[in-house]
């Protein structure tokens, strides 16, 4: 799985004003969050702090175990993920 880096991850932690990007839970800096691909590498999707949202722990094994379409839109963002 590609991962993003610590760049990347710093950068979209200051996009979201240290928020969940699905709840808007606060992220602090010694709680512990995921990075998560809006688009996975095997459909094109890179490592780039575009494809990069921070969901807390909760939200992200939500997306995960969710939407049998492969994705879930909260707002105005709409999260994939890969079947498998």
């Amino acid at each position: 799985m590609a991962r993003f880096s610590n760049n990347v991850v710093v950068a979209a932690w200051h996009r979201q004003k240290g928020k969940c990007a699905y709840c808007g839970a606060r992220l602090g800096k010694d709680d512990t969050y995921d990075a998560h691909h809006q688009w996975p590498a095997k459909s094109g999707g890179g490592t780039g702090v575009d494809n990069c949202v921070l969901l807390c722990t909760d939200c992200h094994g939500e997306l995960h175990r969710g939407a049998s379409s492969g994705q879930v839109t909260y707002k105005d963002k709409t999260f994939r993920y890969k079947h498998g």
